[in-house]
């Protein structure tokens, strides 16, 4: 399957009286990079969360976000980090002491200040279980949102991909025609100046046109090109990445046709061709 890099997902879940949401969000990008941002009672679960992402996503510029709401009712036990809290009101008590006119310490504060405060062991571990759990159905969901819209890249693809090929077909069939009116065209063009040149001398020279403006090398390298995009397109998994490559061959081969023309219809085609590669080179970029 092709997977796009684009795609999110919102999912909630209920403990109790607390509500917990994850959402991801997730754009195109050249590497995996991740933004996650959890509340201070569950960051220590960072690397859990990362390595979880990383099982279902390769690629992509990740926002992933964790929110805890409480929904009313009972409370949960908290327990208070006395241990830091004397601490920060001795420190704070102590620079208080070096100010003019220091501010009075407030308990509101205090609390809030990273690992002050904590649930009971046995709702903490219920909690990081149940928030783990939604974070897999989270991905899965994403995962099947971003195969969904890598399907559609993939129709995209493969149509454009096609097209070219037809293009290919078109100006391989006009070569023959194309090259023999090229070079009655010289050799009227000889007669008018009414030049006396040798036959042999003609004919080598009209050889060493027609190598210079050969382009069946070219039309046989975009054929091959097609049906590798075809093939990778059929095997599916991470290709962004070789797909891409296979553009910049792509370019190569079409500006090589256009430098190469000799006549209006091939010149036609060689700019069809660039509007086709890159069409496709677009959307190629938010394949995974």
């Amino acid at each position: 399957m092709i997977h796009s890099m684009t795609g999110f997902s919102r999912q909630q879940a209920h403990l109790n009286e607390t509500q917990i949401i994850w959402e991801i969000r997730t754009v195109n990008h050249r590497y995996l990079e991740l933004a996650i941002r959890l509340p201070d009672n569950l960051r220590h679960l960072e690397e859990l969360v990362r390595k979880q992402i990383k099982s279902h996503l390769q690629r992509g510029k990740i926002e992933c976000s964790l929110k805890l709401s409480h929904l009313g009712g009972e409370q949960s036990d908290i327990h208070i980090n006395q241990t830091l809290l004397d601490n920060l009101v001795q420190h704070c008590e102590a620079l208080n002491q070096k100010l003019s006119k220091p501010a009075p310490l407030s308990a509101i504060e205090l609390l809030q200040w990273p690992g002050a405060t904590q649930q009971t062991q046995e709702n903490s571990s219920l909690l990081e279980e149940k928030t783990l759990e939604l974070l897999g159905m989270t991905l899965n969901d994403l995962s099947a949102s971003r195969e969904r819209e890598g399907q559609a890249l993939c129709g995209f693809l493969q149509q454009r991909n096609q097209s070219i090929q037809q293009q290919t077909r078109e100006i391989r069939e006009r070569c023959p025609e194309l090259n023999k009116a090229y070079r009655d065209k010289l050799l009227s063009r000889l007669k008018e100046f009414d030049l006396e040149t040798r036959s042999e001398r003609i004919e080598q020279e009209l050889v060493i046109m027609a190598q210079k403006l050969d382009i069946s090398e070219e039309l046989d390298r975009l054929q091959h090109h097609c049906e590798e995009v075809a093939r990778i397109l059929e095997k599916g998994g991470a290709v962004g990445r070789r797909l891409d490559f296979i553009m910049q061959e792509f370019n190569r081969e079409a500006n090589t046709l256009a430098s190469k023309s000799n006549n209006i219809d091939n010149t036609l085609a060689s700019v069809e061709l660039k509007v086709l590669i890159e069409q496709m080179r677009e959307q190629v970029q938010n394949i995974e």
